[in-house]
């Protein structure tokens, strides 16, 4: 049905009643709030688990938050693990610390790295590795934290700063 107004009464007023909308559904609210209350209370409590670091992996992460701690204060890369070692009391024992637990050899931290400067082709330099590795494969983490197994002819292909030399 068409309804017009005109002088602000409308046509309705002339031709009987405006039809009433369709019945809306009844939504039963009680019903309702229960059960999200009950669903509230069932297996979804207690605090949100932190996924723990894995032990082989802590070390390496702590010398990278160490690495940028100390660019930040000093305004260049740390040229040793010994220029890091105050750095790293705040995690623990640093003697502990610069060791691999995968292979118990000192890590082999990156000195030089302009860490301003954005790395051209998207890899991003590597901070620290393990010197020897286990069963040839080395421990190392780039700059945004990704810590990686590489295979010997992986980290042959990594790209390092001019004064740095890794092993062979």
């Amino acid at each position: 049905m068409n309804f017009r107004c005109v002088f602000g009464v409308c046509d309705s007023v002339f031709h009987g009643p405006r039809p009433s909308p369709p019945p809306r559904p009844r939504i039963l609210f009680l019903p309702t709030i229960l059960s999200a209350v009950l669903l509230s209370f069932s297996g979804c409590g207690g605090e949100p688990e932190i996924p723990k670091i894995p032990d082989e992996e802590q070390n390496i992460l702590f010398l990278l938050r160490a690495y940028c701690k100390f660019n930040g204060e000093h305004q260049r890369t740390p040229k040793s693990l010994d220029e890091m070692k105050p750095l790293l009391k705040e995690f623990g024992d640093p003697e502990k610390i610069i060791l691999s637990p995968r292979d118990g050899q000192p890590y082999i931290l990156v000195g030089g790295l302009d860490i301003s400067q954005a790395p051209s082709g998207g890899a991003l330099p590597v901070v620290a590795y393990e010197r020897n590795g286990v069963n040839g494969n080395r421990q190392v983490i780039d700059l945004r934290g990704s810590i990686r197994l590489l295979t010997p002819e992986e980290f042959k292909k990594l790209k390092f700063p001019p004064a740095h030399k890794p092993p062979a």
